[in-house]
């Protein structure tokens, strides 16, 4: 579940990028980077089985949008101590 959740995080970091740099301004939602075709379905976070708990990080003052980045809503730690929501 770890490395799902590395590779969804990762992947979908890297997703916000692209549209980023195709858009000119950071996705409003997740779902729009489904509704645009950048992701053809939400992430899901393995550890909470879910596609609705995700933390989001709202985009720097100056940038249009609101997902800049996002995080674990997992509670808890992984094996190497490190909390989920840090991830």
């Amino acid at each position: 579940k770890e490395a799902v959740l590395r590779d969804n995080l990762r992947l979908t970091r890297s997703v916000i990028g692209h549209f980023y740099g195709d858009i000119g301004r950071y996705p409003d939602s997740l779902t729009e980077l489904v509704e645009k075709r950048y992701l053809t379905t939400l992430p899901m976070d393995p550890i909470t089985q879910s596609t609705e708990t995700w933390q989001i990080e709202p985009v720097p003052e100056g940038f249009k949008g609101q997902v800049y980045n996002l995080r674990s809503g997992a509670p808890g730690n992984a094996r190497d101590s490190t909390p989920f929501a840090q991830w």
